[in-house]
């Protein structure tokens, strides 16, 4: 995955509440950035009237939260992981003198609104298309496409808005897509589970044939199948080409269990069986 490490302009505010006091000595910077990960350095003279601490204010579920992070740590790491602007400070106290000054860091962690994609495909080929992020500037964005097989193995990478692939072979694949904001050094992912099949309108009807273990039959199937083969009692799992579980129940070690396909649009759904894995079924009127 291509990651960029870049450096965020941080905006400090040093308010002294007592002008005997000179803190210009002290340099705070954000010495590393990803995503929701904050990395400062603070460059402070210790001795024993010098005393600092981090704190950092936030919004989470609607609650306002202020909390001390961190006392007389130079280097402070922070993850960050609510939306929104929150803030981190670095209040420096001189105990002899009797003042004290405070470092402001606005951390902003953007949204990524109208973040999704869609494809069309026949048989094994695809193109897919992202749909740009509607609140953030479009020259900050890069798209990258990620393709996993269904044991998570990269298949395949791609960039730009516009990605057009030849599946490999028939089965279900993990395809997901990176919108990448190289301006602020954040992103976010949406993905989604492709099942490739060809099917009697591209290829002709090609029959799955059954392994000594397979577990729908028969398959192809129109009006009906039975789950047979599972030598003991396992919950089972039936999911719909968009996802949506539409059957669940337990498997019988001594008789068959008959699933109604009549009602089923055409097209590949998976019989998921705990312990013993998942099957495509070709379900065509």
């Amino acid at each position: 995955m291509k990651k960029y490490i870049l450096g965020l302009v941080a905006f400090m505010v040093a308010m002294s509440a007592n002008a005997q006091c000179d803190f210009s000595g002290i340099n705070v910077k954000l010495n590393t950035q990803m995503r929701s990960y904050y990395k400062f350095l603070a460059e402070i003279d210790s001795d024993s009237c010098t005393e600092f601490f981090w704190m950092a204010d936030y919004t989470w579920q609607g609650q306002k939260y202020h909390d001390t992070i961190g006392y007389n740590n130079s280097l402070m790491e922070f993850q960050l992981n609510v939306k929104g602007t929150s803030y981190l400070y670095l209040k420096v106290i001189n105990r002899c003198e009797g003042c004290d000054t405070l470092f402001t860091f606005p951390l902003v962690q953007y949204t990524f609104d109208n973040a999704k994609w869609d494809y069309k495909g026949e048989c094994k080929d695809y193109v897919f298309k992202a749909q740009q992020v509607t609140n953030q500037n479009p020259k900050c964005m890069q798209i990258y496409w990620y393709v996993y097989d269904y044991q998570g193995n990269d298949v395949a990478y791609d960039s730009g808005y516009t990605f057009s692939y030849t599946f490999p072979w028939e089965g279900q694949f993990d395809v997901y897509c990176q919108w990448w904001n190289n301006c602020v050094n954040q992103d976010t992912f949406w993905g989604q589970t492709i099942d490739v099949y060809c099917d009697s309108s591209t290829m002709g009807l090609v029959a799955i044939t059954p392994s000594a273990r397979a577990m729908a039959r028969p398959n192809p199937t129109s009006c009906e199948f039975y789950i047979t083969n599972t030598r003991g009692v396992h919950e089972y799992m039936i999911v719909n080409p968009a996802g949506t579980i539409i059957a669940v129940g337990h498997t019988d070690p001594f008789e068959e269990v008959r699933i109604e396909t009549c009602l089923w649009p055409n097209g590949v759904y998976y019989l998921l069986v705990e312990g013993l894995g998942r099957e495509l079924i070709m379900i065509q009127h």
